[in-house]
C-alpha cells in the first residue's frame, strides 16, 4: 500500500510540474525571430562638438562628448566641449577637476567650480545647474549624461 501511495504521489508531482511548464516555447518558436530585427534606431554615436571651443577629455577616446558653460559671479560666461567616458555629470566634472565640493545628503554638493568657491553659508552664493537651460531637478550625481546636451553651472543667490 505505502509502494501505491508513493507511485501515485510521483505521478501527480509529475503532472503538476508539467502544468506549471506549460508556457515554455519549444526550442523551434524560440529561435523564429531575430531580437536584432526589433530595433527600429541605430545605435547613438558620440556627437563631435563644435571646433574653436576649449575642450576637457580625450577627443579622440571618450562615449559622452557634450557642451559646459560656466557663469561665474561676475557674470562671465565660459563654452567649453567636452569628452569623456563617464556617464553621469557628477562623476565627468569631478574626475576632470572642473568641480569640487562636500558629499551631502543628497550627492555632491559643488562648492567651487575652475576654483571659483562659492559656499552658501560664507558667500551668500551656490552654483546652481541647468541642462539645456532648464534648472535640474536633481543633483549633479544624478543628471546622466546626454550626447551634445548643454550643462551650465551658474553662481547664483537666493
Amino acid at each position: 500500500m505505502k509502494k501505491f501511495l508513493a507511485v501515485i504521489a510521483a505521478i501527480s508531482i509529475i503532472f503538476t510540474l508539467a502544468a506549471c511548464n506549460s508556457n515554455v516555447v519549444p526550442k523551434e518558436d524560440a529561435t523564429a525571430t531575430n531580437p536584432a530585427d526589433s530595433i527600429t534606431e541605430a545605435p547613438k554615436e558620440p556627437v563631435t562638438l563644435e571646433d574653436g571651443i576649449s575642450s576637457f577629455g580625450n577627443k579622440n577616446d571618450y562615449t559622452n562628448a557634450f557642451y559646459l558653460e560656466i557663469v561665474n559671479k561676475a557674470g562671465t560666461e565660459s563654452k567649453y566641449g567636452v569628452y569623456t567616458k563617464e556617464a553621469t555629470l557628477g562623476d565627468a566634472l569631478s574626475k576632470m577637476g572642473i568641480i569640487a565640493g562636500e558629499e551631502g545628503p543628497y550627492g555632491l554638493m559643488i562648492e567651487s567650480v575652475l576654483g571659483e568657491e562659492h559656499i552658501y553659508e560664507t558667500t551668500g552664493y551656490v552654483w546652481m545647474i541647468y541642462v539645456n537651460g532648464e534648472q535640474a531637478q536633481t543633483g549633479v550625481d544624478g543628471i546622466k549624461l546626454e550626447n551634445g546636451a548643454t550643462y551650465s553651472l551658474k553662481v547664483e543667490t537666493f
